[in-house]
């Protein structure tokens, strides 16, 4: 077992408009990304003005918060897709802008031929549906609901606590972070008790882990390639690496890092805590 050594660091951007792609410029050496729009393989020109064709251009926008893992859906689908978009984290407190785009402060939401949607799954079939679709249908995978109906209460414990004092983009003010706070509490016992029992919660999760590495394909969930399986289970991993400490089987460590890479979501294991 191996703890995660990700190879690049995750976004700790506060400004509100982040363009999806920019962290392309830090992959790990001999990763190719000839795919990457022109755009974004000139973020690197520092204080250059915009040319004409950049200024026409007009690309999705989708509006997300980094720690949820249903907005984690919606940026997965891009990158598997190799589709430019503009990826705009909303601070937490935010409730008007998402209210004026759906009517209610739901995330993730995407703003495209000026027209908003939310519902993270809606969102990948409408982005899958643009040229030749990549997503095989999800396969009844009653074994892997369980695993997670089983742990979830046990990663909400060990991950809550560690998002309440992340450096996410959502939480850049006081009032943004406390928002998320009150309304995130844990039930039964508050953060500070589960971080000083971190020690026994870690212990189940490590032993909870080879377990659902067992049911895993392999760099993807089923085999055959990218599915709705690995939009739905990917994003609970990648929550889970913010906590210090775990330890991933290889075969779920190689998993992690594979889809890290084809969907360019990066994992949080370099502000773990």
């Amino acid at each position: 077992m191996h703890s995660l050594r990700p190879h690049w660091a995750p976004a700790r951007r506060t400004g509100a408009l982040v363009l999806c792609l920019a962290s392309l410029l830090t992959l790990k050496e001999g990763t190719s990304r000839s795919w990457v729009p022109l755009v974004a393989r000139r973020a690197s020109e520092w204080g250059r003005a915009a040319t004409e064709e950049e200024l026409k251009q007009q690309v999705p926008t989708l509006y997300v918060y980094d720690h949820c893992p249903f907005c984690v859906r919606a940026r997965m689908i891009f990158g598997l897709k190799r589709m430019p978009f503009k990826l705009d984290f909303l601070m937490n407190d935010d409730v008007v802008t998402p209210t004026k785009m759906t009517g209610k402060k739901v995330l993730p939401i995407l703003k495209m031929d000026g027209e908003a949607m939310g519902e993270s799954l809606d969102i990948v079939a409408k982005i899958d549906a643009i040229g030749k679709p990549i997503l095989a249908k999800a396969a009844d995978r009653k074994d892997i609901d369980q695993w997670l109906k089983d742990n979830k209460d046990l990663m909400r414990k060990l991950t809550r606590p560690r998002d309440a004092s992340a450096l996410y983009p959502e939480f850049a003010t006081r009032a943004a972070r406390a928002t998320w706070v009150m309304n995130h509490q844990l039930s039964g016992n508050s953060f500070e008790e589960a971080l000083e029992s971190s020690e026994e919660y870690l212990k189940q999760m490590n032993d909870e882990l080879p377990k659902l590495a067992e049911m895993i394909h392999g760099d993807t969930v089923n085999e055959g390639g990218v599915s709705y399986d690995d939009i739905t289970l990917w994003p609970t991993l990648r929550r889970l690496t913010i906590v210090k400490g775990i330890k991933w089987p290889e075969k779920l460590r190689s998993y992690l890092l594979y889809m890290e890479d084809v969907c360019d979501v990066p994992i949080l294991e370099g502000m773990a805590i």
